[in-house]
């Protein structure tokens, strides 16, 4: 069906933004059988990018399958790279995910878990440095390994089924600060054909906005103890405390629809 969303996607990008203006009721953004109502409060316009897929001969980390892409943002004029924008989401048709294994596991994984519906507190285990012993399901695939998970719930409604939870991904060890965060959603269609996949960046004003000095190895020393009372932190905090308050995420993650 990917193919046939072309011309759907670029009616949709000149009848979306004039409708903030026009309308008292947030806008409807559809794509084939996908759709969601668009609050201007939480964005004002969003850019719809039909993306090809990669070769999966580059594999993990460096190919990623077919899917449509809603970018949000705030700003007037097109976004140059889907980097500048303020959010994301993307949806991937499941059968496609065959020619990319690593990712069909992960769809799988996801759909498991949803069915069993385990407590997601065992994904919160950690060895003495501080790493994760179990990895959530997750696409696209991350360069860097997630360093924390906080928050970890499931959302559900008629339509979607997944998990949502704070988390941050890197390379190395660094102190955080209050805009370092994401919220994500993963999540499957109620038929099982679809996989969303959602990143929305959240301020977390318990965490200072500009970095303070550290000594390396006493940081790097001290950094197991350091994720955990950051995890600890995370959890504590009202979800009216983020912003974009988490409920509010929670809320529009739940009215995503599949005619």
């Amino acid at each position: 069906m990917l193919h046939k969303w072309t011309l759907i996607i670029s009616l949709l990008l000149l009848a979306v933004t004039p409708a903030f203006a026009q309308e008292s009721e947030p806008p409807t953004v559809t794509v084939a059988d996908f759709s969601f109502p668009l609050d201007p409060t939480f964005a004002a316009n969003v850019n719809i990018t039909q993306y090809p897929g990669d070769s999966p001969e580059f594999g993990p980390g460096f190919a990623d399958a077919p899917h449509v892409r809603f970018d949000f943002y705030t700003e007037l004029g097109l976004p140059d790279t889907a980097f500048d924008s303020i959010a994301g989401v993307r949806l991937y048709n499941v059968a496609e995910l065959a020619d990319y294994p690593w990712l069909a596991m992960q769809a799988d994984a996801l759909k498991a878990l949803i069915a069993e519906r385990p407590d997601l507190s065992q994904w919160d285990r950690r060895d003495e440095t501080g790493a994760y012993f179990d990895v959530l399901p997750y696409i696209p695939t991350l360069p860097h390994g997630q360093i924390l998970r906080a928050r970890l719930h499931y959302v559900e409604s008629a339509d979607v089924s997944g998990i949502a939870y704070i988390t941050y991904s890197n390379a190395s060890p660094e102190p955080f600060l209050a805009n370092m965060f994401t919220y994500t959603f993963q999540g499957v269609s109620a038929d099982g054909e679809w996989y969303i996949s959602a990143s929305f960046p959240i301020t977390a004003p318990m965490f200072p906005t500009e970095p303070e000095p550290v000594e390396p190895d006493v940081f790097y020393g001290q950094w197991p103890q350091y994720v955990t009372e950051t995890i600890a932190a995370l959890e504590q905090a009202a979800p009216s405390d983020f912003a974009p308050s988490l409920a509010a995420l929670d809320a529009f993650v739940g009215t995503f629809n599949f005619e």
